[in-house]
């Protein structure tokens, strides 16, 4: 089992940070700083919804692996980390945060499928 602690933490992390993108793209100030216009009030709900359903799915990967008193710790690690990484991107290279969060979404996806393929072998 503590081979597969890193990849949970990656999971929870990438997971996060795609829902943190999410949420501040929902945001009409962030979406108009990255695409120049104000949000649709459909699109502003629907990445507002995604962001939260992200985050919540970022929880899985690790309290699977840590149990539930340190896995919420981790999760709530990976939240702040992911966080202040969006806070710097949204300050500093406005243009990366759509794809890096696109990025980030597609690798806690795999971890998080690599993760339920190890736990059934």
């Amino acid at each position: 089992m503590a081979p597969m602690l890193l990849p949970a933490l990656v999971a929870s992390f990438c997971l996060s940070h795609a829902g943190m993108a999410a949420l501040s793209l929902g945001m009409a100030r962030h979406h108009q700083q990255l695409h120049g216009r104000r949000p649709s009030a459909t699109r502003a709900r629907a990445l507002r919804t995604s962001g939260w359903l992200l985050l919540a799915l970022a929880l899985v990967p690790a309290t699977h692996r840590y149990g539930p008193g340190i896995g919420t710790v981790a999760w709530l690690g990976s939240l702040s980390a992911a966080a202040w990484l969006q806070v710097l991107l949204l300050s500093y290279r406005v243009r990366w945060t759509a794809r890096l969060a696109g990025i980030s979404g597609l690798g806690g996806a795999t971890a998080l499928a690599g993760l339920c393929v190890a736990s059934v072998a």
